[in-house]
């Protein structure tokens, strides 16, 4: 039986909290010992299992959901390219069966420093699209918009880190969300048809 992703965030923070108690948290170099400890999480949980709670298709649509809040626990250099390769097989498979696709990312937390953080991971997810052929159509056209919920106010300063290796097209069809009104439409987007008042 598989953990729904609260049952598994809770499980993550529970094996994070006794990491710092054999680990005294980092004041300074933080970046280093949250991936240290991203490493132990990916060593610790099923990485099958964090993945299809962090990163899926929804169901009946050509939509990727992305949980940075679960996927900020486990990402670490070890694990990029398994990452970036599950995201290019969902896009890959949206383009074949839909001509398109659309990712839909709750970056909760996200910070300047994070951004820092997973530099590498976009240098490996841009490698792994040249890397790997797509017969269907080019990975970045068939991106018909890409859309960031709770959208930190500094997140102009974090897309000029990002934005710096992404393609010009890409740019344009970036929509962005604030905290205000992000958890309805993640509720509307994944429970489509339920009241979300």
């Amino acid at each position: 039986m598989s953990l729904t992703a609260k049952e598994l965030h809770d499980k993550i923070k529970a094996f994070q909290n006794a990491y710092y108690t054999q680990h005294a948290k980092a004041i300074m170099f933080k970046n280093a010992q949250k991936l240290a400890i991203a490493q132990a999480v990916s060593a610790q949980f099923d990485m099958p299992s964090l993945l299809e709670a962090s990163i899926f298709v929804v169901e009946g649509t050509y939509c990727i959901y992305m949980d940075y809040t679960l996927v900020k626990l486990y990402a670490n250099p070890t694990n990029y390219a398994m990452i970036a390769g599950r995201i290019i097989e969902f896009v890959d498979r949206l383009i074949a069966t839909y001509g398109k696709y659309e990712v839909h990312f709750n970056i909760e937390g996200f910070t300047v420093s994070a951004a820092e953080r997973y530099v590498e991971f976009v240098r490996v997810y841009c490698a792994e699209c040249n890397r790997i052929p797509n017969p269907h159509m080019d990975r970045v056209n068939g991106a018909a918009n890409l859309y960031t919920y709770h959208t930190p106010v500094v997140m102009s300063n974090i897309m000029n880190i990002i934005m710096k290796l992404a393609d010009p097209v890409l740019r344009q069809r970036f929509t962005y969300y604030n905290k205000d009104v992000s958890e309805k439409l993640i509720q509307s987007l994944l429970n489509p048809g339920k009241s979300t008042a």
